[in-house]
């Protein structure tokens, strides 16, 4: 093995290697200070995306973008009238404001009072809100080609009835639909949803 340093004498030699044990110590403590740095950041990041709602938690303004609670919203399980208002409110501005710019259209005026189309339209919103607040564009795509094709296959099926009759249809009665109000519809669907729509909303009979 060669010698790295070649010198007269042994004096110069251990001048020479100290001045390189100098340098490798001032490299260490670089180093030091720059993984202590970037461990800092990397716990200040984590801090924060925990701190954050994952898109499209359930919170009470949730369907159509971030939340304030965990997991996703259920239409079918809600309890709390306020929830529920806020969440459907959501799902009809959602309904209105975006779906319509992809070709859907929900045009039944009952469709609030049908909960498997309501549950339908707020997984489809906040899984959209879902597909765009994240760094893949498969999502996005996903989400127009498989999921809102899906959807709005299983809505129309659902209100097919009541689109073909102009009515709400339920239990082989048609009935005229007025003054349906998201608000009203939510805090009927918590407190009183055993009462059937028609007789909760005083729906007139049309055959």
């Amino acid at each position: 093995m060669s010698r790295r340093y070649v010198v007269e004498d042994d004096g110069a030699l251990l001048t020479a290697l100290a001045g390189r044990v100098d340098s490798l110590e001032r490299a260490h403590r670089v180093t030091v200070n720059e993984v202590s740095g970037l461990r800092r950041g990397l716990t200040e990041l984590m801090t924060e995306i925990r701190r954050r709602p994952a898109p499209g938690a359930a919170g009470a303004g949730a369907p159509g973008g971030a939340g304030g609670g965990d997991g996703q919203p259920d239409w079918v399980a809600v309890d709390d009238v306020d929830t529920a208002r806020a969440w459907l409110a959501e799902v009809d501005r959602g309904r209105q404001q975006i779906l319509t710019r992809h070709g859907m259209t929900v045009t039944a005026p009952c469709w609030s009072v049908h909960p498997d189309v309501v549950t339908c339209l707020t997984a489809l919103l906040a899984e959209r809100a879902a597909a765009y607040a994240g760094d893949r564009t498969g999502a996005v795509l996903d989400w127009l080609t498989r999921w809102a094709p899906a959807i709005t296959t299983r809505i129309d099926a659902s209100l097919a009835g009541c689109i073909a009759e102009r009515a709400h249809t339920e239990h082989g009665h048609s009935y005229h639909v007025r003054d349906l109000d998201t608000a009203s519809v939510a805090a009927w669907w918590v407190k009183d949803r055993h009462i059937p729509a028609p007789e909760a909303f005083a729906l007139p009979v049309i055959r």
